[in-house]
């Protein structure tokens, strides 16, 4: 058994399209214009969703199986919103049980949550480098969502 082909519409953004090898068995990706966010979220996590999702069909590579994954990723992003706007308001350094001087645990769940956000984003081609690499970039359109209300474009 074989790996799975690409989709046509990424083999022409990388321009590596062939079309004596188009067959008929091509995993196309799908415009899913009325995608409805997960019941689960929080309100923060389904406005991430509904920016993800934007920008995934606007690359024209989200598919219906991809829908959980996203979902993951926008309660992690919602995650780090919440941690980062707790620790605007507290210090880094604290004092621990004892006097001494210690990092903040919330900084190590924002850590954790910035990792999750960065590996996940990385399976989508949602970085500047892994989106270079497959070449879904155009100066003209890169794919991110045009509203004004971005909660979490500049991640």
């Amino acid at each position: 058994m074989g790996r799975h082909s690409k989709p046509t519409n990424l083999k022409k953004r990388q321009d590596t399209y062939r079309k004596d090898r188009d067959g008929n068995d091509d995993p196309q990706g799908y415009y899913m214009p009325k995608i409805p966010s997960p019941s689960f979220l929080s309100a923060r996590a389904k406005r991430a969703f509904r920016d993800m999702v934007e920008m995934l069909n606007n690359l024209e590579i989200l598919r219906p199986e991809d829908i959980p994954i996203l979902a993951i990723q926008a309660e992690y992003m919602a995650q780090f919103k919440t941690i980062t706007e707790k620790l605007s308001k507290k210090d880094y350094v604290i004092n621990g049980s004892q006097g001494q001087p210690m990092l903040n645990p919330l900084t190590r769940q924002q850590k954790v949550a910035a990792s999750q956000i960065i590996e996940i984003a990385k399976l989508y081609g949602a970085t500047p480098a892994i989106r270079a690499k497959l070449k879904l970039i155009s100066p003209e359109n890169d794919g991110m969502p045009k509203s004004d209300d971005q909660e979490f474009g500049d991640l």
